[in-house]
């Protein structure tokens, strides 16, 4: 960064003293000249007696000295002799003063969309920002309701409900839908079944039966031998469901965990069968 150069005394002092007496001869006053070039009679005084300790920089008081001069009609060629010595200016500042009024107002326009330029990008920041926090808050709520509704999902789903002869359900593969009298038997059958096992704590389950106990309210699916679906509903937890007479079956368990999966009275292991977390899809009664 350039420093200001400093001012010869005694030359502003001796510049000061030719532009008062030029005023004077011109018959105009300290005040009259002040208002003509536009400033303060303080200031107009600092110039004649050579005093720039309470002006602005010299580049500028080295404009105001010319307009003095023009005003008073100094010859242009005295009045540089002066000014080198009065107001040495760094050539960089010589710029400034050299311009005309049409690269003056340049300037300026240049400087006020620097400034707007700047503003722009401040306010674009603004603005990215505001919209990340508003994504973001948006984000966090959505997440939050599906956190609650997963939350909701779990607790209904792992909420047991007790075995009993309504919960299950024996469903042939072979034979069509029977009477009224049949099906009334196979519900006693049925019942009979479900008590025999509860005394025991063990299901009965027959050489061609699929059966399955969720633990939890889950989907179920079961496909027959000839790929024909023949159950695919949501059922209850603790719930027992069993199929004859139609394997190798095709089954999905949506939430598999703590089920309990036998055919024929031996378990099935479906831990080699789970797809993803809580899902298993394999075959029974190869």
């Amino acid at each position: 960064m350039s420093q200001t150069p400093i001012s010869n005394q005694s030359s502003a002092v001796e510049l000061g003293r030719l532009l008062a007496e030029k005023r004077n001869q011109k018959g105009m006053s300290l005040e009259d000249a002040a208002a003509r070039l536009k400033l303060a009679p303080e200031k107009v005084r600092a110039l004649e007696k050579g005093d720039y300790k309470g002006l602005p920089e010299l580049v500028y008081v080295r404009g105001f000295l010319r307009n003095y001069a023009r005003l008073v009609g100094m010859d242009v060629a005295e009045l540089n002799r002066h000014l080198e010595s009065a107001t040495p200016v760094a050539k960089q500042d010589m710029s400034v003063l050299e311009q005309g009024p049409h690269q003056k107002e340049l300037a300026h326009l240049e400087n006020r969309k620097s400034f707007s330029g700047w503003i722009a990008g401040v306010l674009a920041l603004v603005a990215v920002g505001g919209g990340i926090y508003v994504w973001q808050s948006k984000s966090i709520a959505q997440q939050e309701r599906n956190d609650a509704t997963q939350s909701a999902s779990s607790t209904l789903a792992q909420t047991p409900v007790p075995a009993s002869a309504s919960n299950v359900a024996v469903i042939p593969m072979t034979q069509p839908q029977a009477n009224p009298a049949s099906a009334v038997a196979a519900s006693a059958t049925a019942a009979s079944a479900v008590a025999a096992s509860a005394a025991d704590g063990q299901p009965v389950i027959a050489a061609n039966e699929l059966y399955i106990k969720p633990r939890y309210r889950t989907l179920l699916q079961v496909k027959d031998k000839t790929g024909k679906e023949v159950f695919n509903s949501i059922v209850a937890a603790g719930s027992e469901w069993r199929f004859k007479d139609g394997a190798p079956y095709d089954v999905r368990i949506g939430y598999v965990q703590g089920s309990k999966i036998n055919y024929g009275g031996k378990d099935i292991d479906f831990g080699p069968y789970m797809v993803g977390r809580t899902t298993a899809v394999f075959k029974a009664g190869q």
